[in-house]
């Protein structure tokens, strides 16, 4: 996503659905990561949200450096 992404001038919003809470962290934390490497414009926006938290309505924050 990111290198995809990177060369569009279109604004671009990505939501992941992890199944459990432990590839949510560990997906955050990449994120976190990427992003703090500024490997992409002000355009790309990231949130990420687990199956259970869709169930009851969290469709997830985006993240943010």
């Amino acid at each position: 996503y990111f290198e995809f992404f990177a060369e569009e001038k279109v604004e671009s919003h990505i939501i992941f659905i992890c199944p459990t809470e432990h590839i949510y962290k560990d997906i955050t934390k990449q994120v976190k990561r990427l992003l703090d490497a500024e490997l992409t414009e002000d355009n790309i926006h990231f949130s990420i949200t687990t199956i259970e938290r869709m169930r009851t309505g969290d469709i997830g924050e985006e993240i943010r450096i």
